[in-house]
């Protein structure tokens, strides 16, 4: 085959692009994957503080919140139900 062929070129060329491409998208799969991990332990921290926080509450002040929550989630449901979408089971924001 002739060094010059379009073949070995067309193949040199993508070749080389893909090298080049793979450290591009090997930065950009480990910022997502650092990303998602950060994301997580930034929602497990709120919900470790609001936890703490509702402890600290009276009795009586928790078991409102608790109904105003509730509350928040038959109205996400009904809303839901209306648009025809499914039941979202992601937790209460």
């Amino acid at each position: 085959m002739d060094s010059h062929s379009p073949l070995v070129l067309v193949l040199a060329v993508t070749l080389g692009a893909t090298v080049g491409l793979l450290p591009a998208l090997l930065f950009t799969w480990l910022d997502q994957r650092r990303e998602r991990r950060r994301d997580a332990v930034r929602q497990h921290l709120w919900e470790l503080e609001d936890q703490i926080w509702l402890d600290s509450l009276p009795e009586w002040e928790r078991e409102a919140i608790e109904r105003g929550r509730q509350q928040r989630r038959e109205i996400r449901r009904e809303a839901r139900r209306r648009l025809g979408l499914p039941e979202d089971d992601a937790p209460d924001q």
